[in-house]
């Protein structure tokens, strides 16, 4: 499988496990020294950052938009527009953000040690 391909499939495996009581079983697509920043400006370290996941219900649904890989080496960036569709008890409600993974192949597997979220302004 290409490095891209990959990179895509281990996305798409993680989108997946979204809100999952199950996602402890995506534990192996983070490094342990894994980082992300959240929207509200805090610093999550892999075990909260699984925590906030199997804790945070899929409702609606999630369009992925313009996805890219680029791949340096050892190293690989997903970036991609994301929009979530969120029910509500007066209609629903669009989230756009974009998010920026980086993967770094440590022994034979691609895993991910940083990602970043940051909210679209309307406008």
């Amino acid at each position: 499988m290409e490095d891209r391909d990959e990179i895509m499939a281990l996305e798409t495996r993680l989108l997946d496990a979204w809100g999952s009581p199950g996602s402890h079983e995506v534990r192996d697509l983070f490094a342990e020294e894994f980082g992300f920043w959240s929207l509200t400006g805090e610093r999550w370290d892999r075990d909260a950052f699984l925590r906030i996941m199997a804790s945070s219900p899929r409702e609606g649904e999630t369009r992925v938009e313009t996805s890219t890989v680029r791949v340096f080496g050892g190293t690989a960036v997903y970036s991609a527009r994301i929009t979530d569709v969120i029910p509500g008890p007066e209609g629903t409600t669009e989230m756009r953000t974009c998010v920026t993974d980086v993967f770094a192949r440590i022994g034979d597997r691609w895993q991910m040690v940083a990602s970043h979220e940051s909210i679209i302004a309307d406008g």
